[in-house]
């Protein structure tokens, strides 16, 4: 079975015990399958020069747009040898044959090298993606992986361990760890071992140090971490650049905040002005009498300080990614166990992060969130609908009245009809999508109703919906500073499981778990004794 099957994997990862001399083979050989990668780049890109520059090839650009032109264009990159991958394999073989060190880099790592450098250049040259670089001493190649589980990179099962070359070396499992035992046995006959396709060979710098992982690619679906929820429950998710406020079926509201804890700026900025001085001082020649930099090509120095405080930079970035990807598998745990079935809005995050709003698209990573979501998701059994809001416009749609309202960006609290209560929008926006038809592109407006009136006083309580008596007498100035204020995201320490969307109705967010600051102006009148009363269709 070839790599490009369509039986379902997941990914294992699983850090290796490697000695000195360990490392020093491992460093030896990324070395090689870099000079590999970058001598057969070099190869290329000298033959696709030398074919753009040639007359058949000018001919055929002038010829119109069809199959007959872009036959002629196959034919003339067949006849310099760029064609395939299969040529990237045999450029890669002639150099690695001149190196006089052909057998040290097996043959399947070689390949997937040529095959990913492949990959590269078509997309350049076909998709209008970047020119494929080279990769530099400092910046060196991260993994190296093989095409199956019988040569180069081996995983033995009864050893734990990876076979490299002639040597193992164990992979460092915890006995206790129930999720690795599962994944790595076969669910159908737990005492036999899952099927492997390939491994591959990953290195990375943590807290300045070198540590080896091993990733597994095996067949079938992950194990699940929690217990699926039935599909007759529902949320519904606005998704926003840093948070996602999900509404439950059963009233439960909850903004979530999903970005990692900012990076203390002042530290990055330090460093970032040190390693600046450093660079300037071991490069003066680059650098103009008013302190810009020269232009043209320049080779800069970085001495080993310049070099320790990058190392300390990168660091501080990698804890973020990974407290982000942390939290985010907490959160989507806790929503697949607590809906079956999840609706989320679709949105353009290259565009946004294009524009504006690119550090908080890095710092919440939304994409990255709702893909976890679905793959989460369908490996549990459950459902993720990604909704197109063009035609629904939930952020637009008043739940009580029907009618559709632009609201400015600004805008965070949306009034209810004509009353007198303001909710938050982008509850709104994800209270509209859990009652949305995605079929026929409608809402369901007698359940909008009835949820409004059930949750009506649970949600003055936690300041999701807010009464303004003087809203057509307060003066515009004050009236956007009202409109300003929106419901406060909560971390996912706040959180738990028991006690958040699982079978528990909105009466726990009234309870204090998720109350924001309100002013005490803001506050609802039917909350002040404390008591409860049913709600009824002339307060709401």
């Amino acid at each position: 079975m070839e790599e490009n099957e369509t039986v379902p994997c997941f990914v294992l990862k699983l850090p290796l015990r490697v000695d000195s001399a360990g490392r020093c083979l491992f460093a030896r050989d990324f070395e090689y399958a870099r000079n590999l990668r970058n001598a057969t780049l070099n190869t290329v890109l000298k033959k696709d020069r030398a074919m753009k520059q040639s007359a058949k090839w000018k001919e055929i650009c002038e010829l119109p747009k069809g199959p007959e032109r872009n036959k002629k264009f196959q034919e003339i990159r067949k006849e310099y040898g760029l064609s395939s991958a299969n040529d990237f394999e045999k450029i890669l073989k002639e150099h690695a044959e001149k190196s006089g060190r052909k057998k040290q880099l097996n043959s399947n790592l070689g390949q997937i090298i040529a095959d990913d450098l492949y990959r590269s250049y078509t997309d350049w040259l076909f998709h209008k993606k970047g020119r494929p670089r080279f990769r530099g001493r400092n910046r060196g190649l991260h993994s190296l992986r093989g095409k199956n589980n019988a040569t180069g990179v081996v995983w033995k099962h009864e050893e734990r361990s990876v076979r490299y070359g002639k040597k193992l070396y164990k992979a460092v499992i915890d006995p206790k760890d129930r999720y690795v035992q599962e994944a790595l046995a076969d669910p159908k006959d737990p005492s036999k071992p899952r099927r492997v396709r390939y491994c591959a060979l990953v290195r990375k710098q943590i807290r300045g140090k070198e540590v080896l992982y091993v990733h597994l690619v095996l067949d079938g679906v992950p194990p699940t971490r929690t217990i699926p929820a039935p599909k007759e429950e529902c949320i519904g998710i606005d998704p926003s650049l840093r948070t996602m406020t999900c509404v439950h079926s059963n009233g439960a509201v909850a903004k979530i905040d999903i970005s990692a804890p900012e990076e203390d700026a002042k530290e990055v900025r330090r460093l970032q002005k040190a390693m600046d001085r450093s660079r300037r001082a071991t490069n003066p020649e680059n650098y103009n009498e008013n302190g810009t930099v020269k232009k043209g090509s320049h080779k800069w120095v970085c001495s080993k300080h310049y070099l320790a405080l990058k190392a300390k930079l990168a660091d501080m970035r990698r804890r973020s990614v990974e407290t982000r990807r942390n939290i985010h598998g907490r959160v989507i745990r806790i929503l697949v166990g607590s809906a079956g079935t999840i609706k989320v809005e679709e949105n353009n995050w290259k565009a946004l992060q294009k524009g504006r709003y690119g550090k908080s698209v890095l710092s919440g990573a939304p994409s990255e969130f709702i893909e976890r979501l679905r793959r989460t998701a369908e490996s549990a059994g459950s459902k993720v609908i990604l909704v197109n809001p063009r035609k629904l416009k939930p952020s637009q749609h008043d739940p009580m009245s029907g009618t559709f309202m632009k609201h400015e960006l600004w805008e965070r609290r949306c009034r209810l009809g004509d009353t007198s209560f303001f909710v938050d929008r982008d509850v709104m926006a994800a209270l509209n999508l859990l009652h949305a038809d995605v079929t026929t592109n409608s809402y369901d407006s007698e359940a909008l109703a009835r949820a409004l009136q059930t949750s009506k006083q649970y949600w003055l309580d936690a300041s999701v919906v807010v009464e303004l008596k003087t809203a057509n007498r307060t003066s515009e100035r004050e009236q956007r500073r009202f409109l300003r204020r929106g419901l406060k995201s909560v971390s996912v320490e706040r959180l738990h499981p028991h006690s958040f969307l699982r079978g528990v109705g909105p009466r726990s967010l009234a309870s204090g778990a998720i109350v924001s600051d309100a002013c005490p102006e803001e506050a609802s009148s039917d909350a002040d004794d404390g008591q409860e009363r049913p709600p009824t269709s002339e307060t709401l």
